[in-house]
Formats: C-alpha cells, sequence, structure tokens
C-alpha cells in the first residue's frame, strides 16, 4: 500500500517538474499531490483509528490553497493574457 502512494507523489512531482511552463497545469499537479497525501493521510489514520480531525484541517488548508492559486491564475491572465509562467515579471503589472 505504501509503495502504491510512493507511486502516485512521484508521478505528481513528475507531472509538476514536465508543466512548469504552464501556470494552471502547474496548480493542478499541486492539488494531485494534496489530494494523493490526504488519502495517505486518511488511510494511516484510519488503519491507527486516530481522530479525524486533522484531516478537516488539512483540507481546509488544500482549499485555501487551491483558491489563493486560481485567483493567481486570474490576476496574471488579466494582466499578461496568458498563463505562461516565463512571461511572470514583477516589472510589468
Amino acid at each position: 500500500m505504501m509503495l502504491m502512494y510512493l507511486y502516485m507523489y512521484s508521478v505528481g512531482i513528475v507531472s509538476l517538474v514536465l508543466n512548469k511552463y504552464y501556470l494552471l497545469l502547474m496548480l493542478m499537479s499541486i492539488e494531485y499531490l494534496s489530494v494523493v497525501i490526504f488519502f495517505f493521510l486518511y488511510m494511516n489514520m484510519f488503519i491507527i483509528k486516530l481522530e479525524m480531525f486533522l484531516m478537516m484541517i488539512y483540507l481546509v488548508f488544500c482549499v485555501c490553497e487551491g483558491v489563493l492559486g486560481l485567483c493567481l491564475l486570474v490576476v496574471m491572465i488579466r494582466c499578461y493574457g496568458n498563463n505562461y509562467v516565463k512571461s511572470l515579471s514583477l516589472l510589468k503589472c
């Protein structure tokens, strides 16, 4: 079971590295990594029979991270007209 989570996490990291030119694909890779970590924590807490309140806090932080990423994407598209990371410059906007 641990090997499956390690494989899923490594696929997410590889996806993040390969999609480094587009902000939207990077955000989707980060969300995939957070879902993999959520499943890993959930299964471990379910097996050990710990309280699931920590999972709720983790999900709240994941949602906040997703919302901030989408806000940055909207601002970037409004300022630059695309979502290329290499066109991001602090001097333009």
